[in-house]
C-alpha cells in the first residue's frame, strides 16, 4: 500500500518537469497567429432628440491559426484608430470580454463593435470626421492584445492590423 502513495509523487514530478516545455510550445504556436481587420463599417444611428443619436462601427478580425493548438480567446482588447502621417489617430476602444475558440488549422472570425453614444461623439468629434472625410481612402489599425489559454496555459499575445478598403 505505501509503495503506491510514492508513486503519486513520482508522476507529478514527472509531469511538472514537462509543463515548461509544453508551455513553451504553445506560446510559440501563439506567436504564429495572424490577426487580420478584414472589413470596417461605420453607421450613424440617427434619433430624435439627438443626444440618442448613436455611432456604430462594426469591425470584422479574423484570426488565422496555422498551428496544431487549439486556442481559446478569453479576451481581447485594443485601440481602434486610423493612420494619419504614419500615427495612430485613436478613435476609441474595442472590448471583446466573451471567449471565442481558434481553431487548429483554421480562420476564425470576430465581429466587434464600437458604439459611441452623443457625448462621444462630441469628445471625439475630430477624429471621427476626419475618417468621414477620407471616406474610402482612411486607413484603419486595430492595435491590442489577445489573453489566450492553451489548455489551461494562460499566453498573452500583442497584434496590429490595418485595413484599408479596396479602391
Amino acid at each position: 500500500m505505501r509503495r503506491a502513495w510514492l508513486a503519486v509523487p513520482a508522476l507529478l514530478l514527472v509531469v511538472s518537469c514537462h509543463r515548461p516545455d509544453l508551455a513553451a510550445s504553445y506560446r510559440q504556436a501563439a506567436s504564429r497567429l495572424s490577426f487580420r481587420l478584414e472589413r470596417v463599417e461605420p453607421r450613424l444611428d440617427m434619433a430624435l432628440p439627438l443626444d440618442r443619436s448613436k455611432l456604430v462601427v462594426r469591425m470584422v478580425l479574423r484570426v488565422d491559426n496555422p498551428s496544431d493548438v487549439h486556442f481559446h480567446a478569453r479576451r481581447i482588447v485594443g485601440d481602434l484608430g486610423f493612420e494619419e502621417m504614419g500615427q495612430l489617430r485613436r478613435v476609441g476602444s474595442v472590448d471583446l470580454p466573451q471567449g471565442v475558440d481558434l481553431a487548429p488549422r483554421a480562420t476564425s472570425p470576430m465581429v466587434l463593435d464600437l458604439t459611441f453614444a452623443y457625448g462621444d461623439l462630441r469628445r471625439n468629434w475630430a477624429p471621427i470626421s476626419q475618417v468621414v472625410h477620407q471616406g474610402d481612402k482612411a486607413v484603419w489599425r486595430l492595435e491590442g492584445k489577445a489573453s489566450l489559454d492553451a489548455f489551461g496555459i494562460p499566453i498573452t499575445v500583442p497584434f496590429h492590423t490595418r485595413h484599408q478598403r479596396a479602391q
